[in-house]
């Protein structure tokens, strides 16, 4: 279960809820839970305790079963950070953010959380790097 995978090379399935733009949220068993924890649960039975479910696509709105993996919360932190950027990585970020279209609201949401999967970042981050927030320089 754990150990990364590759990237999946499979298209995303995004959940549709409108009251969240991140991690959708159900009721399963009588408590709320994300939306992507459901789908995983559904297919392999709870998961251990102290174990997330990761998105192998950094997209937190799939769904997507075979985009999921259960590890432990450390592994799932482990990765997080091993995102490393340099200031090339940085430059070509900020570059591609400012041709992004400027267009409807809807299609830019979606630019920028193609962008953000493509360096493997948190589309947070996205916003922080881009206003030098993070990442000056």
């Amino acid at each position: 279960m754990s150990g990364k995978s590759a990237l999946p090379s499979t298209p995303c399935v995004e959940h549709t809820q409108k009251s969240s733009p991140r991690y959708a949220r159900c009721t399963r068993n009588g408590r709320q839970v994300a939306l992507h924890v459901a789908v995983w649960e559904e297919a392999h039975g709870p998961k251990p305790d102290g174990w997330h479910v990761d998105h192998l696509c950094f997209n937190p709105r799939c769904i997507r079963l075979d985009h999921l993996e259960a590890v432990p919360a450390i592994e799932n932190v482990r990765r997080q950070r091993n995102v490393k950027l340099d200031t090339a990585t940085v430059a070509k970020i900020r570059a591609e953010y400012a041709a992004l279209p400027r267009a409807a609201v809807r299609v830019r949401k979606g630019a920028r959380l193609a962008l953000a999967q493509k360096y493997h970042i948190d589309p947070r981050w996205l916003h922080k790097i881009v206003t030098e927030e993070a990442w000056r320089g």
